[in-house]
């Protein structure tokens, strides 16, 4: 399977959309990032494209960006500072969670 095809064109659309809805009611911004392999360190490639992204310089320091790696199969929710002083913390690794097993279906 190639990366461009991991997704439907109706599962890509419904992620934008959810996306969409989202970043409406919040200052912060939802990054989806898909990979086919996240090498060694899938925390440090996560930060990688978050800064490559610039996402760490947002004003209210709430951007989240979820790295999925296809081939490898890891995801990594990588959340500016922000975020963790406003969710609990147990509440990304619940979406982690949610969103492997959908992958699982």
């Amino acid at each position: 399977m190639k990366l461009k095809e991991f997704l439907k064109p109706d599962e890509k659309e419904l992620i934008t959309n959810s996306i969409k809805n989202i970043q409406s009611r919040t200052t912060g911004k939802i990054t989806v990032y898909f990979s086919k392999k996240s090498g060694k360190d899938p925390v440090f490639k996560a930060r990688e494209v978050f800064e490559t992204f610039n996402l760490k310089n947002s004003k209210d320091r709430n951007n989240v960006l979820f790295m999925i790696s296809v081939f490898d199969r890891k995801i990594v929710i990588f959340d500016d500072d922000g975020i963790a002083q406003k969710v609990d913390i147990n509440f990304l690794e619940n979406i982690k969670n949610a969103i492997i097993e959908k992958f699982k279906n």
